[in-house]
């Protein structure tokens, strides 16, 4: 049997894109706003949250599919004396390497859920200074709350912020004498979450 043909290799890769897509839509736009890169076409990326289950269901079925390549595709017993893929040392190769895209995929796949737990989606409820609640649009995973957070951050006088997913809100404390709740729902809106000031009650 051909090396290239018993080779997982292309599975692979196709895995491991249809890892990069199912996480694409939250923390792509997350590196790229704590890079510091803003604008409204980042909420293009909120566009592939609902084919998530379907990238993952297509990776989880091309590791399937290269698992099968590695076991009943290479190896003495199946492939021609001689050949790269009838050495032991071949299947060994495959495995390892099999491994470490199953590992990756799955990392990327989850990845909107692991930065999430690991960073929250929430901080303190300080109230020093002055706070405003703003009304956010579009947040729909758990890596939203942080690039809104993040967006929020970045403005000057910005002390503390608190976003609910749950809520789409974002409470944020800030200096009145740097900014004011009209700039921070533009910086916020300019990273593709629309955001408007909540009035104040009495």
């Amino acid at each position: 049997m051909n090396a290239k043909i018993s080779s997982p290799r292309w599975p692979l890769f196709g895995a491991v894109g249809a890892g990069i897509l199912a996480s694409a839509c939250c923390t792509l736009p997350l590196l790229l706003v704590l890079a510091g890169v803003s604008g409204a076409w980042l909420s293009t990326f909120k566009a592939l949250e609902p084919l998530r289950p379907i990238f993952i269901v297509l990776a989880g079925g091309l590791l399937f599919f290269a698992y099968r390549r590695v076991e009943t595709h290479s190896g003495p017993e199946v492939c021609e004396p001689g050949s790269d893929c009838a050495k032991p040392e071949t299947k060994r190769r495959n495995k390892i390497v099999l491994w470490l895209a199953a590992i990756l995929t799955l990392l990327l796949a989850a990845s909107p859920t692991l930065i999430g737990i690991a960073f929250g989606a929430a901080t303190g409820d300080e109230s020093e200074l002055r706070s405003c609640t703003l009304a956010v649009e579009g947040m729909t995973c758990a890596t939203c709350p942080l690039q809104v957070k993040s967006a929020a951050k970045r403005v000057d006088g910005v002390k503390e912020v608190e976003v609910s997913l749950k809520d789409a809100t974002a409470r944020i404390v800030y200096d009145p004498k740097k900014t004011t709740p009209e700039a921070l729902a533009v910086a916020i809106s300019g990273v593709g979450y629309p955001a408007t000031v909540i009035p104040e009650t009495p």
